[in-house]
C-alpha cells in the first residue's frame, strides 16, 4: 500500500483506567496520559480498540473514528479451558477470582465471601493473584475454607479452574474489557461480575452469567443464588461456553490479517 501508515492499537485508555483503579498520584498521571493518549491520536491514521465503549470514548474525546478488533485467547490455551469438564453441581461449591490483590479493588467482594463463609459450612473460597492487599485478606480469612496462593502461572492455574464452580471478576476499569472473563467463559464457569457497558458486550444477564451492582450485598445476592442452584451454574456455564466458541471461532475463520486489510479498503 503506497504512502506511511501509522496504526494506533489502543488496549486500554490509561488516563481513565488511572483514575479508576485509585494509583498513586493518579490525578496528575491521569493529566499527563490524556494527554500523551491524544497527541498519538491525532498522529494516527487508523485507530483500532477492543470494544465499542473504548470505540465511543475515543471518538467523543477525540472526534477519532476507531474501529473494534475484539480481544480474544490464543488458541491453545482457549483449547485447554474448553476442554475442561462441565460443571457438574456437586454440594461442594468453590468461588474463584483470579486477578490483582491490591488498591482495595477486592474489598466488597471480599467482604460478601467472607459472610458467606461464616454463614455455610459448603462454600470455599480460592483468590488466585499478588498484590499489596494479599496479607490482610489471608489474616481475615483465617480459619476459614479460603486459600490464596499468590500468582499461578497458566500451568498452575488451569487446575483452579478444574474445580472452581463459581468464577467473579471485578471491573476494575468500567470501560475495559476483564481478560478473565474470556477465561471463565471458555473454562464453562458461572460467572458473577458487574454491570457495565463494556461486560454487556461479553455477556448477557441471566444468559451467560449474573451481573451486578457492585455493593457487597448485591455480589452476596447474586453469589447465594448461583450457591444455591446447580441448575443455574450449568446453566450459565454451558452458555458461556457456548458464547466463547462462537466468539473465538468467528475471529479465528476471519483472520486478523484479513480484518486489518478490510479496514484499510
Amino acid at each position: 500500500r503506497p504512502g506511511v501508515l501509522l496504526h494506533l492499537d489502543v488496549m486500554g485508555l490509561a488516563h481513565l483506567e488511572a483514575r479508576t483503579a485509585g494509583y498513586p498520584f493518579s490525578g496528575p498521571k491521569g493529566v499527563l496520559f490524556k494527554w500523551i493518549f491524544e497527541k498519538t491520536l491525532r498522529w494516527s491514521n487508523l485507530v483500532t480498540t477492543i470494544n465499542e465503549v473504548h470505540a465511543d470514548l475515543i471518538r467523543g474525546e477525540s472526534g477519532k473514528e476507531a474501529a473494534v478488533v475484539p480481544d480474544r485467547l490464543d488458541e491453545a490455551w482457549f483449547r485447554r479451558l474448553a476442554a475442561l469438564d462441565p460443571l457438574d453441581g456437586t454440594s461442594s461449591i468453590t468461588i474463584l477470582f483470579v486477578g490483582s490483590v491490591a488498591r482495595r479493588r477486592l474489598d466488597t467482594f471480599v467482604a460478601a465471601c467472607h459472610d458467606l463463609l461464616v454463614s455455610r459450612c459448603d462454600v470455599r473460597l480460592v483468590i488466585v493473584g499478588d498484590g499489596a492487599d494479599l496479607p490482610r485478606y489471608r489474616s481475615m480469612f483465617q480459619g476459614l475454607r479460603a486459600e490464596f496462593p499468590g500468582y499461578l502461572s497458566r500451568e498452575e492455574l488451569l487446575p483452579q479452574y478444574a474445580r472452581a464452580s463459581i468464577c467473579y471478576s471485578d471491573v476494575w476499569s468500567g470501560i475495559g474489557t476483564p481478560y478473565k472473563l474470556l477465561e471463565y467463559m471458555a473454562a464453562g464457569r458461572a460467572i458473577l461480575t458487574h454491570d457495565t457497558p463494556a461486560v454487556r458486550e461479553l455477556l448477557g444477564n441471566e444468559r451467560d452469567g449474573l451481573l451486578c451492582a457492585s455493593a457487597a450485598e448485591k455480589i452476596r445476592e447474586g453469589l447465594t443464588r448461583l450457591i444455591e442452584s446447580s441448575d443455574l451454574q450449568r446453566r450459565l456455564g454451558a452458555s458461556a461456553r457456548r458464547s466463547a466458541l462462537v466468539r473465538q471461532h468467528l475471529a479465528t475463520q476471519q483472520g486478523f490479517a484479513e480484518l486489518y486489510r478490510n479496514l484499510l479498503t
